[in-house]
């Protein structure tokens, strides 16, 4: 009850005192969204012909965009500050689950939801924050599945999967798959009721690269196009044109190797080099620009795009992998951001001056990332998140062992869940990011959260012990 009120009290000072509004214009120039016109009177062909991402997201647009046309603004603000709840009750469940006390629980909890950080992220209208809110109600779900073996819970914990493999590209069938027999491992003596439980989720995933694989040609639930030229930045290097040009006629490079990274979404500016496909009579897949002007990330030209910059990328990563792990390297610093310290939350780069943060937002959300996160000085790493993080892994795996070494599979089950995602998602920021490492940890920072809470209550139990057992010897020399 207490996370509640916490919860609601600081939502209406954020969005009625400090004046936060909800920003939806990503509806508008992001790459990962459909045209508007096209949710909104053509969506069911277009996501049938959506390659670039995942359709769950778009999907959810479309409906709200259709069913509400003119409060539209107001049901994603009101979803979001459901799914905002959700993840406060979700994050103040699993640490309870996991044997933290209430108290410890509520007080991280409370930290964590009310901070600038968390309230940003769910007045931004972008998958990031519904895809951490299922990630943690995932958890808990988990937590309750290995304790009753229920299979309605475990049907419930592999369909939020689906569901993040569905609005997002990062979550993908590998992934899926992994922990489908990772559980099946664990829980075998009740492998009847989790092959049960996954077999349609799995299902589920499955189509959707099929589907892909049939009309694309590759068995994916979406992204490649993005991934792929994010890699273009960490692996180029400069090359004298005259040996770039000689390359190109050797077949080693391609003439994509040209374009800079930057100019990828102009099409129009290398279309001749590359040549224009044929048109397919489906208006989201021909589209060169939206209706707007931006850049249509699902234009059909752009899948052979992706496949000339995959090739070039192969290149310079086998000439010279040492570029590319020196960006690795210069890059990974960003992943000791505070998630909130990034492009999405400048008041420079919002098109619309209504969705700029207030400034009472900004010092808030300052003060914070100081105090808290121990960051100096914007777009410096925060020294608390340096240090904490290796520690918190580290614990996990030791909190791990010390649960299957009791034989607590729940426990154990949960935190290996909790532990492999955070080295998964780190991992992959990490191989193919460019940028926005902070952004993108945002969605384990809730299972970060939970480790130091476990941390906290397992320091706390110790010290206790200790002084109990001083207390006993003192009081037996007394007497």
């Amino acid at each position: 009850m207490l996370c509640m009120i916490s919860f609601v009290v600081s939502r209406f000072v954020y969005l009625e005192l400090l004046g936060l509004s909800f920003d939806e214009s990503s509806l508008i120039d992001f790459l990962q969204y459909m045209d508007v016109p096209l949710l909104k009177h053509n969506i069911w062909e277009s996501l049938y012909y959506l390659h670039s991402q995942p359709p769950g997201f778009n999907l959810f647009l479309g409906i709200v965009l259709q069913v509400f046309p003119e409060s539209h603004a107001l049901v994603f603000r009101t979803v979001f500050l459901g799914l905002g709840l959700l993840f406060t009750l979700s994050l103040f469940t699993l640490m309870v689950r996991l044997g933290v006390s209430a108290g410890i629980s509520a007080a991280l909890t409370i930290l964590f939801s009310a901070s600038p950080t968390v309230v940003l992220y769910e007045s931004w209208l972008y998958y990031g924050y519904p895809g951490s809110a299922f990630l943690c109600f995932a958890v808990v779900l988990l937590h309750r599945f290995a304790v009753s073996k229920e299979l309605s819970v475990g049907l419930a914990f592999f369909a939020v999967l689906t569901l993040m493999a569905y609005i997002w590209p990062l979550f993908h069938l590998i992934w899926f798959a992994f922990f489908c027999l990772m559980i099946l491992c664990i829980l075998r003596a009740h492998a009847k009721n989790v092959a049960l439980a996954f077999c349609l989720p799995l299902l589920a995933v499955v189509v959707l690269c099929a589907k892909n694989y049939v009309v694309f040609g590759s068995f994916t639930t979406g992204g490649d196009i993005i991934t792929s030229i994010g890699l273009k930045r960490t692996t180029y290097y400069e090359i004298p044109e005259d040996e770039q040009r000689s390359l190109i006629k050797e077949g080693k490079l391609t003439p994509m190797s040209l374009v800079p990274r930057s100019s990828i979404s102009n099409v129009e500016s290398y279309i001749d080099m590359i040549g224009a496909p044929p048109k397919t009579g489906v208006a989201v897949l021909d589209q060169v620009r939206k209706s707007n002007g931006e850049s249509n990330f699902n234009y059909v030209g752009l899948r052979k795009v992706a496949k000339l910059v995959s090739q070039d990328n192969r290149y310079f990563l086998r000439m010279r992998p040492d570029v590319y792990l020196r960006h690795v390297i210069q890059n990974f610093r960003l992943y000791f951001l505070p998630a909130s310290d990034g492009w999405m939350f400048e008041e420079r780069n919002f098109k619309h001056p209504k969705d700029a943060k207030p400034a009472g937002v900004q010092r808030l959300d300052r003060l914070y990332n100081l105090m808290l996160l121990g960051q100096r000085w914007p777009s410096a790493p925060a020294y608390f998140l340096v240090v904490g993080f290796p520690i918190l892994l580290a614990f996990g795996f030791y909190a791990g062992a010390k649960a299957i070494g009791g034989k607590d599979v729940a426990t154990f089950m949960t935190l290996f869940f909790v532990v492999a995602n955070i080295l998964y998602v780190t991992l992959a920021i990490m191989v193919f990011g460019e940028e926005d490492f902070s952004r993108y940890r945002f969605t384990i920072d809730a299972f970060y959260l939970t480790l130091l809470g476990l941390l906290i209550s397992s320091v706390s139990s110790g010290v206790k012990a200790i002084w109990l057992k001083r207390n006993a010897q003192y009081t037996l020399h007394a007497e």
